[in-house]
């Protein structure tokens, strides 16, 4: 279906309304010129995008600004940093105990189609690739290898983690081979899951507004995960704590470095 636009007469798909609030003087006085009569008070005209652009005066710079704008979206932006320090603490821990570690996820060689990879329903090998683990980490000894999903959370109350529901419905369908890994940012404190080990029936399940209201599990990391040395042999229990505590110094003191 097409509509003619009232101020150039093309035939266009789609009208835009606009009102004399957006009218000049010269408007004005063209409609009392050809109408004998003054300008209405109130009065909407529907024109195409062209014109409407030209009324609202709308350039191209405009749109191409506007944009670049919507681009930066500093959260996503700041949540992906949260993501790789938690990753970069994680590898660092691996290799010191013995294992390769490996970027393995979509976010270490697909990072320009994150953000569109993100938004709206996605097919079955899309919603695959987002549930892909972030590392790979390989006992070359035992040749075996294993898959790590790593996540950061700021929650001040480690017995209440939530995941989305679909992220959580995701990995065991996906991946339930792989190992969850939480980060806690707040405390540093680190917990692991086999995926396949996790009974999402025996979650409690709530509405959380700041993860947009979706629905999520809600999970308690001390009781129902467990620590990465119970998960991974080579993780030694007493050099793990040493280890980790030099990590959280390190980690504490940055903002004061100066090399």
């Amino acid at each position: 279906m097409s509509y003619q636009c009232s101020r150039c007469g093309r035939s266009v798909e789609k009208l835009i309304p606009i009102d004399d609030a957006y009218r000049s003087a010269e408007d004005s006085a063209t409609w009392s010129g050809l109408l004998g009569t003054p300008w209405p008070e109130v009065y909407t005209e529907h024109v195409c995008i062209t014109c409407a652009r030209e009324i609202l005066g709308i350039s191209d710079d405009d749109l191409i600004r506007e944009e670049r704008l919507t681009k930066i979206e500093t959260e996503f932006h700041i949540n992906l940093l949260k993501g790789r320090l938690s990753q970069v603490v994680i590898e660092a821990i691996f290799q010191e105990f013995g294992y390769e570690v490996y970027p393995y996820g979509y976010e270490s060689y697909l990072t320009n189609i994150i953000k569109s990879m993100r938004k709206g329903n996605a097919n079955i090998s899309v919603r695959k690739l987002r549930a892909t683990p972030d590392l790979i980490v390989y006992d070359r000894e035992l040749n075996e290898g294993f898959f790590l999903e790593v996540k950061a959370t700021s929650t001040p109350d480690e017995t209440k983690f939530w995941i989305p529901k679909y992220t959580l419905q995701n990995y065991i369908t996906y991946w339930p081979e792989a190992t969850l890994v939480i980060y806690c940012i707040q405390s540093m404190n680190i917990y692991c899951r086999q995926i396949k080990d996790i009974s999402p029936e025996q979650l409690p399940i709530e509405q959380v507004p700041v993860i947009g209201g979706h629905e999520t599990y809600l999970v308690n990391l001390q009781s129902e995960f467990l620590a990465l040395p119970q998960c991974f042999h080579l993780i030694e229990a007493d050099r793990y704590q040493d280890f980790c505590q030099r990590i959280r110094g390190v980690l504490q003191n940055f903002p004061q470095s100066t090399d």
